[in-house]
């Protein structure tokens, strides 16, 4: 886990932690830019209160009591900084370089790792952590871990995991979080690791390789138009589409709830996890 606050020097350091211990009655001001941590910052009110977030998708309507950010990977920082925010919570792969250009605006800034949902969760207990601490958040991050780390597939399942947008298709490796989360679980992802700096861990399709894959099941994650999406993909993998082996198998074809599946799941990761594991051990249709 990657955790950088943009301060300049510990004196900076211990000094904005000790003003925040000092106003401790007051909800700390939070802005997000990794929506997957709403929900633990929500259900500690007395603690923190959310002034500005990004959306999930900008498919979503417009945020209603927040500040609306946009986009995650373009963040408006003007209205960042009109939130006035107490601390920023941003994805350490995404948004490094930004945490750079906010520091000269005196914003504290912690940055995460959304690589996996372990590593996010463990984030988020280290903020909950520092002053002025929530047990609550503490709490729920750490029972979070625990449950995603008790679940597991009773034997191993073969599995073919793609990410949809409208007009391309992705498959998902292992370094992608949804197929650490798999490789956990104990599915056998088909899927190699072929590097791709501008989408680490999702993988171009390649027609042929993908036409000599048999799993046993297969995922789709949809962002955009779902049902465009969905629409797409069983053309392709229709008995006369170019993916015909994916037609039927064994354990079906299943497209997963993107409000749950399309990024790296923090508090609700043992829901998606659990979803994963009946799936593929067949308790659910």
């Amino acid at each position: 886990m990657q955790f950088i606050w943009a301060l300049r020097g510990a004196i900076g350091f211990a000094v904005l932690w000790f003003a925040l211990a000092a106003t401790a009655a007051e909800p700390m001001r939070v802005a997000t830019l990794v929506p997957a941590v709403n929900p633990g910052f929500e259900a500690d009110p007395a603690r923190y209160e959310i002034v500005a977030t990004v959306r999930r998708s900008m498919h979503a309507p417009p945020l209603v009591g927040q500040q609306d950010l946009g986009s995650p990977h373009a963040p408006s920082i003007e209205l960042l900084v009109a939130s006035q925010p107490d601390l920023v919570v941003g994805d350490a792969s995404m948004h490094a370089r930004l945490a750079t250009q906010l520091e000269p605006l005196g914003l504290n800034v912690a940055l995460v790792d959304t690589r996996t949902s372990d590593s996010l969760l463990a984030g988020l207990e280290q903020i909950a952590a520092q002053p002025p601490g929530s047990e609550r958040l503490v709490e729920a991050a750490g029972q979070a871990r625990r449950e995603l780390k008790a679940q597991h597939l009773a034997k191993p399942v073969a599995v073919v995991a793609f990410f949809g947008v409208p007009g391309s298709f992705y498959l998902v490796s292992e370094r992608w979080w949804l197929g650490e989360m798999m490789q956990q679980l104990g599915f056998e992802n088909l899927v190699p690791d072929i590097p791709n700096e501008r989408f680490p861990g999702l993988v171009p399709v390649n027609d042929e390789r993908l036409a000599l894959l048999r799993p046993e099941i297969v995922f789709l994650v949809t962002h955009g138009d779902p049902g465009a999406v969905s629409g797409e993909f069983q053309r392709m993998a229709s008995q006369d589409g170019v993916w015909s082996g994916l037609a039927a198998p064994e354990l079906g074809v299943h497209v997963l709830d993107p409000e749950l599946f399309m990024a790296t799941p923090a508090l609700n990761a043992p829901s998606a996890a659990r979803e994963l594991v009946e799936l593929g051990s067949g308790e659910r249709p």
